[in-house]
């Protein structure tokens, strides 16, 4: 999968996970509240893959809501308790070919997103109940551009002590 597609695969995969929660009088729809990079590499280091070179992945973070409308409380509340234990129990995305350079793993993890209760909140809007649950994940781009590399020979060094 090419590198810019990562953040699309997360949003389908999310999307299929929550494909068989159906519950009467209830929209379950998922968005994508903000993607930003959060890791900037200052420090110069490069990755070696193949005897080719690479600048250090770029770090983002995905924020994503599952949001649930509808006029029935009750419902609604199932449909949350439902998906809240399935992120629970199953928080990895399989994304193949994602990884960064050098990493063997192809599994991106989603993190519910932790906050206070807002008393003040009102989730009535036009007829419908809305509630809302976050997660966010962090996933790395890899550079493509890659420059040569040659491993350096092995020598041994020899010095001389000054006393």
């Amino acid at each position: 999968m090419e590198q810019w597609k990562i953040a699309a695969e997360i949003y389908n995969q999310v999307l299929l996970k929550l494909s068989d929660i159906s519950y009467a009088g209830v929209e379950i729809k998922v968005v994508v509240n903000d993607i930003c990079q959060c890791m900037v590499d200052k420090s110069g280091q490069r990755i070696i893959v193949d005897e080719k070179q690479y600048e250090q992945p770029a770090v983002y973070e995905l924020s994503i809501q599952v949001v649930f409308e509808g006029c029935d409380t009750g419902s609604l509340l199932q449909a949350y308790g439902e998906v809240a234990v399935l992120f629970k129990d199953e928080p990895d995305l399989t994304i193949e070919k994602c990884n960064w350079h050098g990493s063997p793993g192809d599994t991106i993890y989603l993190e519910p997103v932790i906050r206070h209760v807002d008393c003040n909140k009102v989730n009535f809007f036009d007829g419908k109940y809305r509630f809302e649950l976050g997660y966010k994940t962090e996933f790395s781009i890899n550079s493509q551009k890659a420059t040569g590399f040659k491993r350096v020979e092995k020598r041994d060094i020899h010095g001389v002590v000054k006393k």
